[in-house]
């Protein structure tokens, strides 16, 4: 991972990932059981969705920007997938989550933008 582990966390996190896959697959599709594959699934969003803000609010051990960029954006992207999915299907809970993702990735191109001198007017 790009990542630093100072704590342990994105292993953790790696860890968690899995099992929240697992319950998925057991679940099989949302409509067995909706109401746990709508909490499952916004976890899993919460997940990548934190994942990536650490990464891109408090960097990371690499060297290579636009590695870090793709990871994060990455990240953000799993996390829109799912909670635009859970909103599609009445979860309105992941709206915050989905709104906050698209402002994080604005906020990133934006930055970048600003790095690389692109600075419409």
């Amino acid at each position: 991972a790009v990542v630093s582990t100072q704590s342990g966390h994105y292993g953790r996190d790696k860890e968690a990932i899995g099992y929240y896959n697992n319950a998925l697959d057991a679940l099989r599709k949302p409509s067995v059981q909706k109401d746990i594959w709508c909490a499952v699934s916004n976890e899993l969003s919460g997940v990548y969705f934190t994942m990536a803000r650490i990464m891109q609010d408090c960097g990371s051990n690499s060297s290579d920007k636009s590695e870090v960029i793709r990871e994060v954006t990455n990240l953000y992207n799993k996390s829109l997938r799912i909670s635009e999915g859970l909103v599609r299907e009445g979860f309105t809970l992941a709206t915050g989550r989905t709104g906050g993702a698209h402002h994080k990735l604005a906020s990133l191109y934006h930055a970048q933008a600003r790095d690389t001198g692109h600075n419409p007017r």
